[in-house]
C-alpha cells in the first residue's frame, strides 16, 4: 500500500460514480496488507475486498442501477440483502461499503502504530468519497458540481445549517425563474437519476421546497409586484418629503441624493423583495419613507449602495440601508450573513485600494456588535464630531490621533491588512485588520485610545438605523 497510488486526484470531467469504483481498486491492496498482519481476520477482510471489487464494477455499470446481483460474500447480503422490498441503488451500497470501509480503516490504525498515518489517510480518502457519493451519485466532478453542493445537500437533508423553508406557493412561483428551475431539474438528475418533469406537481414541489430555501438564502426572495395604489403611495412620499436628512450617510463615501422619480423606482424595487408583518406591507410604506440617497460602491463593480430615510410610528426619524446588484438586493440587518452570500454569489471585486476602502468601510458600519453599535471607521475631526453628544473639546482633544484608513502594503500579499481608527460602543481603538480576497475581515490588534466617549448611541428596529432618544432629564419629568 502507498498512499501516493491512493493520493491521485480523479480528474474534472470523471463521473463521481467512476472515481469511487477507481478509489475502491486501488485500495483493494490495504485489505492484503492488513490481513498479513491479522490473520485471524484474514477471511473477513477477504470477504470486505470482494465486495469492494464487485461494488466498483457494477458503479462503473450505473449509479443508480438495482444493486449488486452476484454471488457474494457475507458482506454485501448485508449491504444488499435478496428478498427485500426495497433494493438499494448501486450508489447506496457503494457509499455504506466505503463507509464501512472507512471506520475498518480507522480501528486498524488505532491498534497498530506502524501503519497509522497511512490507514488514517486511506480512511478519510473513503469517506471523503463516500460523502461526494451520498451527495451527488449521478454528479460529474468539476465547477459545476461545486456550484450545486449547497443544493445537493439541501436535497438529501444534510446541510449544515437549517434554513427557513418556503411554502408551497413561493416555490411554485420560484419554478418561473428559469435559473431556479434549471437547478432544480440539474439536482434532482444528479441525486435521483430521473427527470424532474416526470414527477407530479404536488411531490415536485414538496421536494423542491429545501432547494428554495438555499436559493432564496443565496439570492434573495423573489420579487412581488407592487399595486398601482402602492406605487402611488411611494412616488407621493418621495415628492413631499417630511423634512431634511435627519442621520449622517452610515457609510462615508460620496452621496447624492435621488430625484424622486429615481427614489420611487429604487424604493419600489427594494419593496418587492421586502414586505412588513403578516400583512406584507411594502418595506417603503410601512417605515413611511421619502427621501433617497445613493452612492457607487467599488466593491461590487460600480452598483448602487442606497441610503433611505424612514420613520417610526412615533415619527422618529431613521435610515434604511440597501445594496441593489444584479443578482440580488440585500438590506442591511446588524449582520454578516447577507453580504457574505453576495460574496458568495458574485464575489467582490477587491483589485483596487478604492474597492478595498469601500468594502472595508461597508463591512464595519454594516456589522454590529451584540450591543447594536457598529464598527464605524473614523477617519476626520467632523465625522468624530458627528458621532460625539457633547462638549466640542473632546474632539479637539483626539483630533491628531485621527487618520484616514491605512493599506499596508506587502508584496503579493494573499490578504491586505489595514489600519483604522474604529469608534464602537463609547470608545475610540487603533485597530489592525485583514481582508482576504474572498471578503472576509478579521480584526487581529486592537489598542485603546480614549473609553467613556459621549458617543450618540444608534438603535436598529427591524431594517431601521436611528438615533436612541436621550434619557429623560429629572427637571423635565412633571
Amino acid at each position: 500500500m502507498t498512499v501516493a497510488d491512493l493520493n491521485n486526484a480523479p480528474p474534472a470531467g470523471e463521473t463521481i460514480a467512476d472515481a469511487a469504483a477507481a478509489l475502491m481498486r486501488r485500495g483493494l491492496n490495504v485489505f492484503d496488507r492488513l490481513a498479513e498482519g491479522q490473520p485471524d481476520h484474514a477471511a473477513a477482510l477477504a470477504d470486505m475486498k470482494l465486495a469492494l471489487e464487485a461494488v466498483a464494477e457494477a458503479l462503473e455499470r450505473g449509479p443508480f442501477g438495482d444493486a449488486i446481483r452476484i454471488e457474494r460474500g457475507e458482506v454485501l447480503q448485508d449491504l444488499a440483502p435478496d428478498g427485500t422490498e426495497r433494493r438499494n441503488s448501486n450508489a447506496e451500497v457503494a457509499h455504506m461499503l466505503l463507509r464501512d470501509s472507512a471506520n475498518l480503516f480507522r480501528n486498524a490504525a488505532a491498534g497498530d502504530p506502524r501503519m497509522r498515518p497511512e490507514l488514517t489517510h486511506v480512511a478519510a480518502l473513503f469517506e471523503g468519497m463516500a460523502n461526494d457519493l451520498e451527495l451527488a451519485p449521478g454528479g460529474v466532478l468539476g465547477p459545476e458540481l461545486e456550484q450545486l453542493r449547497p443544493y445537493l445537500g439541501a436535497a438529501r437533508d444534510i446541510s449544515p445549517v437549517p434554513l427557513p423553508v418556503p411554502d408551497m406557493e413561493a416555490t411554485r412561483r420560484l419554478f418561473d425563474n428559469p435559473r431556479f428551475a434549471k437547478i432544480a431539474h440539474r439536482v434532482f438528475e444528479i441525486a435521483v437519476g430521473r427527470d424532474l418533469s416526470t414527477v407530479a406537481e404536488q411531490p415536485r414541489l414538496v421536494w423542491a421546497r429545501r432547494l428554495a430555501a438555499v436559493w432564496v438564502e443565496r439570492h434573495g426572495p423573489m420579487p412581488e409586484p407592487l399595486s398601482a395604489d402602492e406605487q402611488s403611495a411611494i412616488a407621493f412620499a418621495v415628492q413631499h418629503p417630511r423634512g431634511p436628512w435627519a442621520m449622517s450617510p452610515i457609510v462615508a463615501g460620496d452621496w447624492r441624493d435621488a430625484t424622486p422619480d429615481d427614489a420611487a423606482v429604487l424604493l419600489g424595487m427594494i419593496s418587492e423583495i421586502c414586505r412588513v408583518g403578516p400583512a406584507k406591507v411594502p418595506l417603503a410604506l410601512a417605515s413611511y419613507c421619502d427621501r433617497v440617497r445613493t452612492r457607487p460602491l467599488a466593491c461590487y463593480g460600480g452598483v448602487l449602495l442606497v441610503e433611505a430615510q424612514g420613520y417610526t410610528t412615533g415619527g422618529q426619524p431613521g435610515l434604511i440601508q440597501a445594496i441593489i446588484h444584479d443578482e440580488r438586493i440585500i438590506l442591511a440587518d446588524g449582520g454578516s450573513t447577507d453580504i457574505h452570500n453576495l460574496n458568495d454569489l458574485v464575489g467582490p471585486q477587491l483589485e483596487t485600494p478604492e474597492a478595498r476602502r469601500d468594502y472595508f468601510l461597508l463591512f464595519l458600519n454594516w456589522v454590529r456588535d451584540s450591543g447594536g453599535s457598529r464598527f464605524q471607521p473614523i477617519e476626520t475631526a467632523a465625522a468624530l464630531a458627528d458621532r460625539l453628544d457633547g462638549d466640542p473639546a473632546i474632539v479637539e482633544t483626539l483630533k491628531d490621533s485621527l487618520t484616514p484608513v491605512m493599506e499596508i502594503v506587502a508584496e503579493n500579499p494573499p490578504e491586505w491588512t489595514l489600519d483604522a481608527r474604529l469608534c464602537v460602543d463609547t470608545g475610540l481603538w487603533d485597530s489592525i485588520f485583514t481582508l482576504a480576497a474572498d471578503g472576509q475581515v478579521e480584526m487581529i490588534d486592537e489598542q485603546v485610545i480614549a473609553e467613556g466617549l459621549p458617543v450618540r448611541r444608534e438603535v436598529q428596529e427591524g431594517w431601521l438605523v436611528r438615533l436612541a432618544e436621550p434619557p429623560a432629564v429629572e427637571g423635565d419629568r412633571e
